[in-house]
């Protein structure tokens, strides 16, 4: 999902049923709801994730192509955003990537960063012709064994399975979310924009890390990492060393939706729900954690979390 603001308040939505489609709020009366004002299966198979970047009006749209075998796709698309009347977006692009890109962000100017699942590992991508998008950088990530998943499906944790990639509030440091790896992965932006790969930081075995929110406080920056298997919530302090590197301290461990720690893994018998992803609409106090469950907490000092509510 991608906000984008025009003429009407909107929404651009993926759909892993293949459309994507724009749509507009619209009040009638007291009343509110979101009408289609446009819609194209010309994205992929299973658009996952769209980004959009303010800056070029223009929307990337991420195809993870799950129901093909090796297969993946980024396209991107033109939007008008300052026309009274409305145009439909142009696609601009689209071409093949490493196996299922889940995620991207933005993380310099004309610099697209892509997390892929199925391919197990990460890309860069120069945006700087949005018509012609050139793949700057490769990761690939293997692991030695699978990882101690507590679920039944143990392919969950088969291979490396990066979920989401983020940049941090300083825009000097990208970090990727590897389900599989158990692994925090970092990067520094260095020359060109392109990606210098440091040394990661592991998490404690079976949580399956899947999204993070960075928090910039007063004096110090925190992420907030979801444990997707074992539904759990982690808290780390950023440490940003002088020699150029970034580390992290662990000060917060606790269930995401306070229903009881590694409860709603996948395939819970109990068939509880699992953490998908967590934003941050403040960047100083607070953040919501979303799945079919909306859970939203506070900071309330350095190292406490206020849990707020659930929205069911």
């Amino acid at each position: 999902m991608a906000l984008h603001n025009a003429s009407l308040p909107s929404l651009w939505v993926a759909s892993y049923a293949s459309p994507i489609y724009h749509l507009a709020l619209v009040k009638s009366g007291s009343n509110y709801s979101l009408n289609t004002i446009w819609q194209t299966a010309d994205c992929g198979w299973n658009p996952g994730w769209l980004e959009l970047d303010k800056s070029t009006n223009t929307l990337y749209c991420l195809n993870e192509a799950y129901t093909l075998p090796n297969s993946g796709s980024l396209s991107s698309w033109s939007i008008d955003s300052t026309s009274q009347s409305y145009s439909e977006p142009s696609l601009l692009n689209n071409v093949t990537t490493d196996y299922g890109p889940v995620h991207g962000t933005i993380i310099a100017p004309n610099r697209l960063g892509l997390a892929h699942y199925a391919g197990g590992g990460a890309s860069v991508w120069d945006t700087t012709n949005e018509s012609s998008l050139i793949r700057l950088q490769t990761f690939h990530y293997h692991i030695s064994e699978p990882g101690p998943s507590p679920v039944l499906n143990f392919t969950l944790q088969s291979q490396s399975y990066p979920h989401g990639i983020f940049l941090d509030p300083t825009g000097k440091y990208v970090v990727l979310m590897d389900r599989g790896a158990d692994a925090i992965r970092s990067f520094r932006i260095g020359w060109d924009n392109r990606l210098l790969e440091l040394d990661p930081h592991s998490v404690a075995p079976g949580n399956g890390p899947r999204h993070c929110a960075f928090v910039k406080g007063q004096e110090k920056t925190f992420i907030y990492v979801l444990g997707e298997l074992t539904n759990s919530l982690h808290g780390f302090e950023v440490l940003y060393h002088p020699n150029e590197t970034i580390g992290f301290q662990q000060f917060y461990n606790d269930s995401t939706y306070q229903t009881g720690f590694g409860d709603g893994g996948p395939q819970d018998p109990r068939g509880l729900v699992i953490p998908a992803e967590i934003a941050s609409p403040s960047p100083t106090r607070s953040f919501s954690v979303q799945g079919p469950i909306l859970a939203v907490y506070m900071m309330a000092s350095r190292q406490t979390l206020l849990f707020l509510t659930l929205w069911i």
